[in-house]
């Protein structure tokens, strides 16, 4: 392990020195990712994002594979273990650990959190609210933006699940790692600020409804209670956004 006092001529402290570039190894700690993917998680230009990925590629800290016309960048973790507990201090502090192989579960950083609440619509209008009009109800406080124009999942297999903040503006909140009709939607990627999180849905038809049970990892308890058992069940019901 390097010094300390030496530390600031090293690359990967270098590469790690920035913010905008912590929170790129943040997002790749789930799994790889596309170039394309991880510029649309930042409001700047597609130019930027892609000098601070060439710092962290000539540092050793993310490697890179073409497939076709995508780049691939995945976390390489060897060279952040030397800068454990040293970290700069920073918005974005992320803490170093192994990054997942790719197609491989990533670990959530917690216990899960399960909540389930009987809603009282069949549970194609409960999947339809999970994927079409999630914006209608998944709203501030939990959006980066507050003033975010919309939120949109795409729903299916690895499909983005986004907000927009005006025209070609926004962030990638997370992914879909799985999805069934009108039965299961699981997303996975930093869904609540900077944390990567799992959060499932799984629809069980009920005599008079839909039981929905709702699992949560690398989050507190409170926003699954707000998000599902309030806002959502209020939506579906009622037609309260």
């Amino acid at each position: 392990m390097l010094p300390f006092g030496h530390m600031k001529a090293d690359p990967v402290w270098r590469a790690v020195a920035d913010p905008t570039r912590r929170r790129l190894i943040e997002l790749l700690r789930d799994g790889p990712r596309t170039t394309g993917d991880l510029c649309r998680a930042f409001p700047t230009t597609r130019f930027a994002v892609m000098k601070h990925l060439g710092v962290l590629e000539r540092s050793g800290v993310v490697s890179v594979r073409r497939s076709g016309r995508e780049r691939w960048n995945a976390l390489n973790p060897e060279p952040l273990r030397a800068l454990e507990g040293r970290w700069p201090a920073a918005e974005h502090s992320v803490a170093v650990r192994p990054a997942a192989e790719h197609g491989a579960e990533a670990k959530p950083a917690t216990a899960a959190i399960t909540v389930s609440v009987l809603i009282d619509v069949p549970p194609w209008r409960v999947f339809d609210a999970l994927t079409v009009n999630i914006a209608a109800w998944w709203g501030a406080p939990h959006l980066v933006a507050a003033d975010a124009s919309n939120l949109i999942l795409e729903p299916q297999p690895g499909g983005r699940f986004y907000e927009e903040w005006g025209h070609r503006q926004g962030v990638l909140r997370g992914i879909v790692a799985a999805i069934r009709q009108d039965n299961r939607l699981e997303l996975t990627g930093t869904l609540f600020g900077v944390t990567p999180s799992t959060l499932c849905f799984v629809l069980e038809r009920r005599e008079g409804g839909t039981m929905l049970t709702t699992s949560l990892s690398g989050a507190e308890r409170g926003i699954l209670d707000d998000l599902v058992s309030t806002r959502l069940k209020s939506f579906v019901e009622h037609g309260i956004r």
